[in-house]
């Protein structure tokens, strides 16, 4: 059983660090590009056919999760790949979906 961690014990710097990835994330866009990575790893040019957006915007919102450490990048040929570096972050948005059902009803 993996021991149990002494959360009201955090570091401010442990906590801070938390509140900048909570903070990255607080963008619909982001939370989009989580859940698509989550399926498969993609590049710049298959999320550009998926999502409704400018590349300039795209590549600022994938440089703030990469920046974040929640993105990394793989490369094959000429194309660049973008896969989660963490899919338990994608854990922690479906239990935030599923919160935000239940406040709403």
């Amino acid at each position: 059983m993996p021991k149990k961690e002494n959360y009201t014990a955090l570091s401010d710097e442990a906590l801070q660090n938390m509140s900048d990835i909570l903070k990255i994330l607080a963008h619909p866009l982001r939370i989009k590009l989580i859940f698509i990575l989550a399926q498969n790893s993609a590049t710049v040019s298959d999320l550009l056919k998926i999502l409704n957006v400018r590349q300039p915007n795209l590549s600022q919102h994938l440089t703030l999760l990469k920046r974040v450490k929640l993105l990394k990048t793989k490369r094959e040929g000429k194309s660049v790949y973008y896969q989660l570096s963490h899919p338990e972050i994608r854990d922690l948005l479906e239990s935030i979906n599923e919160i935000t059902k239940e406040i709403q009803r």
